[in-house]
């Protein structure tokens, strides 16, 4: 079975999304931050895992980061709820399109249609 990972510091994303992938047969992980998200990655084979990008503790870039530098041929989803730009030192460009600079394969605005995240998903894994 697919596995996907949810790393988000939110508990009702990370439960809404985990029940989400569950009904459609996926195996869902969920973890509150990126340190969480690689102790699980070192203890399961995940296909997939969607990040938020505005957490505390290990940020979703630096998550992006650290999984892609370990597991490079994963597949990422970027996610955020936060402002649309932010500066992130000299960048300033959107956090989304960073994400992506930074190994996310796909990058998503919240709130999005769970519809279109499972088929966001689906397309990914060629599933």
């Amino acid at each position: 079975m697919t596995t996907i990972l949810v790393v988000d510091d939110e508990l009702e994303i990370r439960a809404i999304l985990t029940e989400c992938f569950e009904l459609e047969n996926f195996i869902a992980f969920a973890a509150e931050n990126g340190v969480e998200a690689i102790k699980i990655m070192e203890q399961e084979s995940i296909d997939l895992v969607i990040c938020d990008l505005f957490m505390p503790t290990k940020d979703g870039l630096e998550t992006i980061t650290k999984l892609k530098q370990r597991w490079p041929t994963l597949k990422i989803i970027a996610m955020s709820g936060g402002p649309g730009r932010a500066t992130i030192t000299d960048l300033g460009d959107d956090l989304l399109y960073v994400a992506k600079e930074f190994g996310a394969d796909i990058s998503l605005q919240k709130p999005f249609e769970l519809t279109k995240l499972v088929s966001t998903v689906k397309n990914l894994l060629s599933v």
